[in-house]
């Protein structure tokens, strides 16, 4: 009574290091909370931003904010234009053209979402 149980899932990612890939980067194009893609881009219907504030799109660690940690998002995804939204509220959270292009590549494992080209976030 009055308990709540959280999600195997959304702790599953919390020792994800923010500088270390943890996929090899021959694995699916998404850290996945389903594996299910309705897409031609073969992007997941859901996906897990970790504790670092990191999701993994078609092979990039994208960097949106450790606001949005441990958070499932959806996507929908057309031919041209991919977009994700917060499962907790519906929201927007980003969008970019595809396939993916990079205005600059940094040294590490992460990019910040600013780095894709005709990427668009929501204000904080």
């Amino acid at each position: 009574m009055g308990e709540v149980a959280a999600s195997p899932k959304a702790c599953e990612h919390d020792n994800e290091s923010i500088h270390q890939d943890s996929h090899p980067i021959d694995t699916p194009s998404a850290t996945a909370a389903g594996s299910v893609s309705s897409s031609a881009w073969n992007i997941p219907d859901e996906l897990w931003i970790n504790r670092s504030g990191v999701v993994t799109i078609l092979k990039h660690r994208l960097y949106v904010g450790t606001r949005w940690k441990t958070k499932m998002i959806y996507s929908h995804v057309g031919t041209q234009h991919a977009e994700f939204f917060t499962a907790h509220d519906g929201e927007l959270l980003f969008s970019f053209p595809l396939p993916i292009t990079l205005l600059h590549r940094p040294a590490g494992g992460q990019i910040n979402i600013g780095h894709v080209e005709g990427m668009w976030q929501r204000p904080h």
